[in-house]
This record gives C-alpha cells, sequence and structure tokens, in this order.
C-alpha cells in the first residue's frame, strides 16, 4: 500500500526548485548498487536537464513568477514486498497519468525503512503554457489515483480516505476530549512527537505514518 502527501514551502523561487532537484537526486538516495544506475527519470523532459528546461518552459510563456513547482511523494509501507524498480515504475504511470502535459522530475529513493518515490512538477504547462491547478481536494485525487495504479499491480491499498469538514469541535468530541480519549487529541500528540524526533520532512512523513 501507498500513501501520496504533498510537501508545502513558504517561499519558492529558481533556487529553492533546483535546491530540491538536487536533493531529490542525491546519488546515495536513488542509486541501484547492484545494477549501478540511479531511479531518476524526466517525464516530458531529461532528467539531467529538468531545472533549465522548467525554467525555459516559464521563460517561454513569461510565467516566471509565483509557484515555481510542485512536490509531492509516494511512499510505501515499511516491509512492503517490492522492489525499488517496482515502485520507479508505479511512480512512471502515476506522474503520466496525472501530468502528462507538464514536466515532471521523477526520483525513487531507497535509502529511507521505507521506498517512496519524489515528484517535482512544473507549475507551468510547456504544452500549453497553462498554470498547474490545484484545487482543494487535489490530495484526494491524487490518493485515489496512486490507489488504482498500485491495486492494479497487485498491490492492496488503504481505506478510504476521509477529510474533516467542520473547526469547531462536535459534542462527542468534546465529550472525548473530557474523557481523555479523543482522537484528535492523541493525534496532536503523535505531531508533536514525530516533530521532535524529526530531522527533515522525509523522517516527519515516516513517524508519522507509524
Amino acid at each position: 500500500m501507498a500513501t501520496v502527501n504533498y510537501i508545502p514551502y513558504n517561499k519558492q523561487s529558481a533556487f529553492t526548485m533546483r535546491g530540491v532537484m538536487m536533493y531529490v537526486c542525491l546519488k546515495e538516495k536513488t542509486l541501484l548498487k547492484n545494477e549501478g544506475y540511479q531511479l531518476i527519470t524526466g517525464q516530458n523532459c531529461c532528467a539531467e536537464t529538468a531545472f533549465s528546461e522548467f525554467t525555459a518552459t516559464k521563460a517561454r510563456y513569461t510565467k516566471s513568477d509565483q509557484v515555481q513547482f510542485y512536490h509531492y511523494t509516494q511512499s510505501f509501507k515499511v516491509g512492503l514486498d517490492i522492489s525499488p524498480q517496482q515502485a520507479h515504475k508505479i511512480a512512471l504511470e502515476f506522474a503520466k497519468k496525472n501530468y502528462p502535459d507538464y514536466e515532471v522530475l521523477i526520483a525513487t529513493h531507497t535509502d529511507a525503512p521505507y521506498i517512496h518515490s519524489h515528484f517535482i512538477i512544473n507549475s507551468v504547462s510547456f504544452e500549453h503554457g497553462k498554470k498547474l491547478h490545484q484545487p482543494p481536494n487535489t490530495l484526494r485525487i491524487l490518493r485515489q489515483s496512486s490507489d488504482e495504479i498500485c491495486m492494479a499491480h497487485g498491490f492492496e491499498v488503504l481505506p478510504t480516505y476521509t477529510f474533516g469538514r467542520s473547526k469547531t469541535p462536535s459534542r462527542a468530541q468534546r465529550k472525548a476530549h473530557e474523557r481523555g480519549d479523543s482522537w484528535k487529541d492523541q493525534l496532536q500528540q503523535a505531531i508533536e512527537f514525530a516533530m521532535i524526533r524529526s530531522f527533515n520532512k522525509e523522517d516527519f512523513i515516516f513517524l508519522m505514518e507509524r
């Protein structure tokens, strides 16, 4: 089973985009030692020149301001019987299905306890110059898409995702808080636990999944 997560950035620039690309493509994270190659692929671009191609597309359509890129990860459960090559193949299908008209840099990491892939997506389409639109339900759509691809490859998926809509605690939630068994309180404690023990975003995601 796999889950898809969005990694936000408070400030974006070409410098930030370049740094993120360099990080996700680090040799020690993507190298298949026995095979001698890295699990890095460019969709609608060359992986080695993805940064320059991303910026060239923005310059072509004069859309180099504001959001530069979008960063998502697709992470597989710890202990799942899946090879890095399979995970990368699924990642390529995921990118093609959801971003057919956009340049995407895909890098699969094998150095963590769980196999996961990074997607760096250009905010501007090379095909028609439109900015990538990310509505509020984007993460739900992407997770469902990931589930469909994983099931097609014979992997189990997580239960249906649910997203809370009300910011005001219900009566049942208030009662649970008073009893000390509120799932929201437990979630807050889990988040604080993960934040204290995490050195980077990948550590945080891994601890939260645990």
